[in-house]
Parts: structure tokens; sequence; C-alpha cells
């Protein structure tokens, strides 16, 4: 593989589904931050089951868009979903790349989810909300 951004998304975008699994992560591993971040956020929305692996490709700090999109689903599986693993692994993947000025949010969030869902669903939610906060107050430090 020649590591080209361009062909990797021209490939994908072809379609991809021709290809095998592994060639098609192979590739995605190869594209820019943004083009990720787009494919990941399509994902969340579309309840993609790749969507959690497209996630763990990105870098961070994410962009707002896959941020509020990782916000939205992370909602609506503390309040729908059977399974609080799956939350729990969304909730750790953006605790360390959600861009930590969105702590007030998720802290807002685990608040407004604690009046209606069993605390073991807004357990992660309020531990994002701590990580974000938390790594927040070390940038300002920096600065």
């Amino acid at each position: 593989m020649q590591r080209d951004a361009g062909w990797a998304s021209a490939l994908l975008g072809s379609d991809g589904g021709v290809l095998r699994e592994a060639v098609r992560w192979d590739l995605h591993l190869v594209l820019p931050p943004d083009v990720l971040a787009r494919l990941a956020t399509a994902a969340l929305r579309s309840e993609d089951g790749s969507a959690q692996r497209l996630l763990g490709l990105h870098p961070g700090p994410w962009p707002d868009q896959l941020a509020v999109a990782v916000l939205e689903t992370v909602e609506q599986r503390a309040r729908n979903d059977r399974h609080t693993w799956q939350l729990g692994e969304l909730c750790r993947a953006a605790g360390l790349a959600m861009p930590p000025e969105y702590a007030d949010l998720a802290g807002r969030l685990a608040v407004r989810l604690d009046q209606i869902v069993d605390p073991t669903r807004v357990r992660p939610v309020a531990e994002l909300a701590r990580t974000l906060a938390f790594r927040h107050e070390m940038f300002q430090e920096l600065q």
C-alpha cells in the first residue's frame, strides 16, 4: 500500500463492500482525521456497527460534528440500550478524544439522565464528564 489518502478514499468510496474487511480497515488507517470523523459521524447516526472501530482510529481531538454525534449517541444508548458495556466503551473513547470543552455538556447530560434512567447507565456518562473536566483543567493550567 502506498499510504495515499486519495486512493484510499476512492477505493472505499467506489464500492468498498467488494474489498475484504481487512483491506477496508487497512485503507481506513490511511485516511486523514477529517475523513475519518465524517465516516464515524455517519456510522453513529446510522447505527452502523463500525462506528466504535472508526472512533478508535481517529487520533483526536474530535471535531465538533463528531463530538456532538457521540454525545447524541451516548444519550440514546443510556436511554435505550440493553448493553451498558457499549455505552461504557463509547464514553471511555470519548474521554480520550473528545475536546475537553465538552465537559459541561457531558455533565449536564449526566444530570439529565440521572433523573430518568438507571444509575448504572448514568455512571459512564458522569465519568466521561469528570474526565473531560479534568482534561479541561489541565489544559487551562498549561496555558
